[in-house]
């Protein structure tokens, strides 16, 4: 044991610190970043010639030139922790250019001696497929706290260019610009000679510049998988364009692109190097059931088969002022279509499953073919929506359309109504009841339609369902970063992190994210880690949690007696209502049919957040009482928790309404 708590104290600062900066409880990205850009170049170019090699010319000397060029390409970078990271570009760069000098000089005109110009011009085209890579420090991060700004970073690169010269050609010439009218050289008697076009003579094959620049990053997603960059950037080129010329270049940047930073999966598995140990510091670990501290306990992971009704909320809720479905709402293109399974969405939130509702809906309408819907489109009449029925009316041809146009459904059997105020309205005093009344509302002449989502699948519990850590750090340590991490086989199952101070005590809800419940059958480790004030990396001793996991493979072949967890929920209250009608009664008699053999029932009223709180738990209250009356089953449990539980997103409509609900929660035994 000795040799595995020391190798597992062996973490490496990029998965442990680095972690406090690159994900939050369900998201980790991959250190590895994707990009494409395109931008303009302003070109600079610095000439001290008179002539090309073996090109005649009689300027005097070329100084200058400029020109713009487009640029183009692709991007990798690798983050080595939330600072440092290391770019590599492969790109197209047009470092076009003309030439221009104009020489004065004494002529005769009309036998009268005259002050005139004369322009010599080289029109370089000059194109290179060059690399380009950077280090870079990201000195602003608002993703840090897990904001989503509008600006997501600020970064600098420093790094150089290799370019491979594509194109090198050139046109020369000669004029008189005065006297314009009159002026012609004898030898070519026009106003222009010294012609000459072709490639380069003597170009080099190969540039190198030194390269800088500065990027910003704005978020495309809630995630941040995606980013909209815009950067500004500094060549200067160290060659000379042509070997035996003093002619170099500089250029300023400016791009825009697309980075794709991917999602990695939680449990990533460790990398090895040494640590400082953390002197006078421990982890210690205990329990937590039922609000009481479990000591010295062990870790019980246990898999229940679960049945789920989830009732399907049949509205669509839009922005003030707006016609167009929000983006929340999961739009899918005709291919995606038909590779949508509604049984793929056991794995969803309900709220998830609900973004979904317009592929539902279109996914039944073609399994059942004589079904037909009605959209009653509504308007919150309020300022600009009050008496508008014409954007009621473009609300709903808007939800007709895609499930029309995605889901092969008969426009025929889509009927449309319109209305200002919904029928049964929202609190029209409220911003709350304003932005719910913003909706269209799907009925259909046949309930599988409209019917609840039901999910078969195996959940997996955790006794006890939390684990507190309390990190002690006794030496004079200062923690500019603590971590604690939960892992297991070499894989972290948990982070917890945050600045200093350090607290005195930290919980793990482990049912609270299934993905971080540990799969396997062996010990939990923990440990604690510090950043401090100088930036080492110290680590305290592991703690071990002895865990035992049951399948449900484990129960079946010891016969044991099991127990089956199941969820029905109902929704569709009435704003301010516990009446159970409509097709809450449905729903309440498939869970009157499931509950016969049920031992423990639990019935739970909720309500969203608007009210009293007082008047809510009376609310809640009711309408647990009123499914308790209907249903033919002893509950265990008829209890009204108002608003003090926030099941759903209350800031979103749809939130607020599966707020407004009851659930059955029920243990039915069952003989392996």
């Amino acid at each position: 044991m000795k040799y595995s708590v020391s190798i597992y104290r062996l973490i490496i600062l990029m998965i442990a610190v680095s972690n406090v900066y690159t994900q939050n409880d369900t998201i980790m990205y991959s250190s590895h970043r994707f990009g494409i850009y395109f931008g303009m170049g302003y070109n600079m170019h610095n000439p001290e010639f008179s002539e090309l090699p073996g090109i005649p010319n009689c300027c005097p000397k070329f100084n200058n030139g400029n020109g713009f060029g487009i640029n183009l390409g692709l991007s990798h970078e690798y983050r080595f922790d939330n600072k440092f990271s290391f770019l590599t570009k492969i790109g197209y760069y047009d470092d076009s250019a003309l030439l221009s000098r104009v020489e004065n000089e004494l002529v005769s005109v009309d036998f009268e001696p005259y002050d005139g110009e004369f322009e010599h011009t080289i029109d370089a085209t000059l194109a290179s497929i060059a690399i380009k890579p950077m280090l870079g420090y990201k000195f602003y991060d608002s993703n840090i706290n897990n904001e989503i700004n509008i600006l997501s970073s600020l970064s600098i690169y420093a790094g150089f260019r290799l370019g491979a010269l594509l194109t090198k050609d050139y046109t020369q010439q000669e004029k008189i610009i005065d006297p314009a009218d009159r002026g012609k050289f004898i030898d070519t008697d026009s106003q222009i000679r010294n012609e000459s076009n072709g490639e380069l003579p003597n170009a080099n094959a190969i540039n190198f510049s030194i390269s800088t620049a500065m990027r910003g990053e704005f978020p495309l997603n809630q995630d941040r998988t995606f980013s909209l960059s815009a950067e500004l950037g500094y060549d200067y080129q160290l060659t000379n364009i042509v070997s035996d010329r003093d002619w170099n270049k500089s250029s300023l940047l400016a791009n825009i692109g697309i980075i794709y930073t991917p999602l990695q999966k939680k449990e990533q598995i460790i990398a090895f190097d040494t640590l400082l140990p953390l002197p006078n510091a421990a982890i210690r670990a205990v329990g937590v059931d039922n609000g009481k501290e479990v000591p010295k306990a062990t870790l019980r992971i246990e898999e229940y088969l679960s049945e789920k009704i989830q009732p399907l909320l049949n509205y669509v809720f839009f922005s003030h002022s707006d016609s167009q479905i929000p983006e929340r709402y999961k739009s899918l293109d005709s291919k995606k279509a038909n590779d949508f399974s509604i049984d793929k969405l056991y794995d969803s939130g309900t709220l998830d499953t609900y973004y979904h509702i317009l592929n539902i809906i279109g996914k039944r309408m073609q399994q059942y073919p004589t079904a037909k819907i009605t959209l009653t489109g509504c308007n919150s009449g309020m300022g600009f929506e009050k008496s508008n029925s014409e954007l009621s009316r473009d609300r709903a041809r808007n939800v007709a359309d895609y499930i029309s146009k995605i889901w092969k459904i008969d426009p025929d059997r889509i009927k449309i109504i319109v209305r200002n105020l919904p029928e049964k309205p929202s609190n029209i005093n409220k911003d709350d009841g304003i932005a719910e009344n913003r909706r269209v509302e799907i009925n259909s002449d046949t309930w599988s339609v409209i019917a609840p989502v039901i999910i078969f699948d195996t959940i997996r519990k955790a006794t006890p369902p939390i684990i507190r850590f309390y990190p002690e750090n006794k030496g004079t340590v200062h923690a500019k970063k603590w971590v604690i991490n939960a892992y297991q086989q070499r894989m972290i199952q948990k982070s917890l992190f945050g600045d200093n101070p350090v607290p005195e005590k930290v919980d793990w809800n482990i049912d609270e994210n299934k993905n971080n419940i540990p799969k396997f059958d062996s010990p939990l480790y923990i440990n604690f880690q510090l950043l401090d004030s100088d930036g080492k990396e110290l680590v305290s001793a592991d703690t071990e949690l002895p865990l035992e996991q049951i399948t449900i493979s484990d129960k079946q072949q010891e016969h044991v007696l099991d127990k089956k967890l199941d969820r029905f929920s109902l929704i569709l209250f009435d704003f301010d209502r516990s009446e159970i009608n409509g097709s809450n009664q449905i729903i309440a008699q498939m869970i009157n049919s499931k509950l016969s053999n049920s031992e423990a029932i639990r019935i739970i009223g909720y309500t969203d957040r608007m009210g009293d709180e007082i008047y809510n738990n009376e609310l809640s209250m009711q309408r647990a009482k009123s499914l308790s009356e209907l249903l033919n089953a002893d509950a265990d449990e008829v209890n009204g928790y108002g608003e003090s539980i926030e099941l759903y997103d209350n800031e979103l409509p749809e939130g607020r309404f599966y707020s407004r609900t009851v659930e059955v929660i029920a243990e039915t035994p069952v003989q392996w």
